[in-house]
């Protein structure tokens, strides 16, 4: 019986297991974007977005970041202000733009300081102005977190094109402080429990939705991060798991061509399916989708796929197993 060099055969179950990998990073972009939620802020921006700030007098100095929220204090003897999520750094035209055409709803968690606060949510194109023509819904605030949910058809832009991901305008010359905490597009309405559609107890505009939350509580478990330590603990995760694959790979070259029993293959390949799958769940799910639950059951049932893949195709085995050949 002719056997394959060991090198070869090493090389190809190499191969097959980075191929398995790379084909769950090249898939996870496209089932992304089926996904029904795409977070601009949860404790942090997502990737490639940025923040900026500005006033009628100019002052830049009144927006900071406290323990997963952001804080505005909108300073007196102003006209106007405004904080402002974009697409890439803030910029003069030509702008980029995100389509986010698959999403119904924006959906922002806010409070003021001590209640009674008013400012205006909008959104822009990479093609609108900065002169304040945009369409924006104002919303009065009171001193509890409170998720206001915006239909994106009220803003009547092209969703297909946006640049400004979300905005917040304050006016007059009367200092107000307000926070959010929470930013984010949905392709439903969620189900909201109250509105505003004719002016509720909160006075909000038409066309905004509120779902008030006692204080101290936080969205459900459903709607963000489980955790905003999830995506750290995640990426240590990750290492591990990719620490334990190279000592395994490691291992089979120190080793040489030194044959296996059948019994040794089968706990070396379980050793090294279950840490390829566990990898993917944790990085892909915890660190490239921010620790979400959906992200975690897209990366789950790929790490799944890798594990099936590894442990139970014959393409997998990390060294040569002992075989008897016959005296010619």
């Amino acid at each position: 019986m002719i056997e394959m060099p060991f090198a070869s055969l090493l090389f190809i179950r190499i191969r097959c297991l980075l191929f398995a990998c790379l084909s769950l990073f090249y898939i996870s972009p496209a089932s992304i974007a089926q996904t029904n939620e795409f977070r601009v802020f949860d404790s942090q921006l997502s990737k490639g977005l940025d923040m900026g700030v500005d006033s009628s007098e100019q002052r830049r100095d009144w927006v900071s970041k406290g323990q997963g929220y952001i804080k505005m204090s909108y300073p007196s003897g102003q006209d106007w202000g405004a904080v402002f999520v974009t697409v890439g750094k803030p910029r003069d035209l030509p702008r980029p733009s995100k389509d986010l055409s698959a999403f119904r709803m924006l959906v922002i968690e806010l409070k003021g300081e001590s209640g009674g606060e008013q400012v205006e949510i909008g959104i822009k194109t990479n093609k609108q102005p900065d002169d304040g023509s945009e369409v924006k819904i104002p919303v009065r605030l009171t001193n509890t977190w409170q998720v206001f949910k915006f239909p994106l058809s009220k803003f009547d832009v092209d969703l297909k094109n946006l640049y400004v991901l979300s905005e917040f305008v304050f006016t007059g010359g009367t200092a107000q402080t307000v926070y959010f905490r929470g930013i984010s597009y949905e392709a439903n309405d969620g189900g909201s429990t109250k509105s505003a559609d004719k002016r509720d107890a909160n006075d909000n505009a038409a066309g905004a939705t509120v779902n008030s939350n006692p204080p101290g509580s936080v969205p459900s478990v459903a709607e963000v991060s489980f955790a905003a330590i999830t995506p750290t603990i995640s990426f240590i995760a990750s290492l591990i798991f990719a620490a334990v694959i190279l000592a395994i790979l490691i291992w089979v070259l120190l080793k040489g061509s030194e044959p296996l029993t059948e019994h040794q293959q089968a706990i070396l390949r379980l050793f090294m399916a279950l840490s390829a799958g566990l990898l993917s769940v944790f990085f892909v799910g915890g660190v490239l989708l921010d620790g979400t639950l959906k992200g975690f059951a897209l990366s789950a049932t790929g790490g799944f796929v890798i594990f099936i893949l590894i442990f139970f195709s014959s393409s997998f085995q990390a060294k040569p197993t002992r075989t008897r050949t016959r005296a010619k």
